[in-house]
């Protein structure tokens, strides 16, 4: 699957509770695809832990190759595998599993 939209490198609380940096939570870098629209994703049959998502806002990205600081802020088309969070610390519904990353040319 191939997305496009802004990229952006959000900073949320990390380890060690991923909650507040009040508490002394540590900065963690989180990469987001908002789309110029939202989206709609079906749902995997067979497969409850992939329901369907309307009105998706916003894609967390989790790179599979390198990303840069300098695409903060660009438009990109990124390409890679979609998911549902099972788990772990996500910050969206919906996540892509980057594997390559093609910014927009002006």
């Amino acid at each position: 699957m191939t997305l496009a939209g802004t990229l952006r490198l959000d900073v949320v609380p990390g380890p060690p509770h991923y909650k507040s940096f009040e508490t002394g939570d540590r900065p963690e870098g989180v990469w987001m695809l908002t789309p110029a629209s939202p989206l709609c994703f079906d749902a995997t049959p067979g497969d409850d832990s992939n329901p369907a998502a309307s009105n998706v806002q916003v894609v967390q990205i989790i790179p599979r190759t390198a990303f840069s600081v300098a695409y903060n802020g660009k438009i990109a088309h990124v390409r890679g595998t979609l998911y549902r969070p099972h788990g772990g610390h996500p910050h969206a519904q919906v996540l892509l599993r980057a594997t390559t990353v093609t910014l927009e040319s002006h």
